[in-house]
């Protein structure tokens, strides 16, 4: 490197030199042109020598693909799957049903989106409000979570 910046250093005072020293004239303009051309060559000539230098911008243009975050997408998921439980046991609240175990069960499919399986509700120790009535309070509870969640009606379990 020190070497090619001396170089630069002395081939371009040569140069000044030799413009001074012609007479001015059609001469003097090809003569500059020659210098110029011969500067330029000495100014690439280390890009040029590089043996390593394998840039490709076609690969580095198109050739990119984006990595997928696993451990970040999973933790979307598992705060989407928290929100939903929590409405659903608010949904359930709003039926007259309290302190019910929502278990929502997911996956992701192929294209990494999420699926919800199935839901477990557990009403064991739920307190269940006396003022509604208790007729079909089951297929109430299936019907209205799995209308929300938009899954088919047998993917939701109750445990009595």
């Amino acid at each position: 490197m020190k070497t090619w910046v001396c170089g630069l250093i002395i081939s371009s005072f040569v140069f000044t030199i030799l413009a001074l020293l012609l007479p001015n004239g059609k001469t003097l303009k090809s003569v500059k042109t020659t210098f110029g051309l011969i500067f330029i060559v000495l100014v690439f000539t280390p890009i040029v020598q590089l043996k390593d230098f394998d840039f490709n911008v076609k690969e580095f243009l198109f050739d990119y693909t984006p990595e997928i975050q696993v451990n970040y997408i999973d933790f979307i998921y598992q705060e989407k799957e928290k929100s939903l439980e929590k409405n659903c046991k608010l949904l359930l609240e709003d039926l007259g049903v309290f302190n019910a175990d929502i278990n929502l069960i997911y996956k992701t499919n192929d294209e990494n989106q999420f699926v919800i399986e199935y839901v477990e509700i557990n009403i064991k120790k739920a307190v269940i409000n006396s003022e509604n009535e208790h007729i079909n309070t089951i297929e109430k509870l299936k019907k209205s979570v799995s209308e929300y969640l938009n899954i088919n009606l047998k993917n939701v379990v109750i445990y009595e």
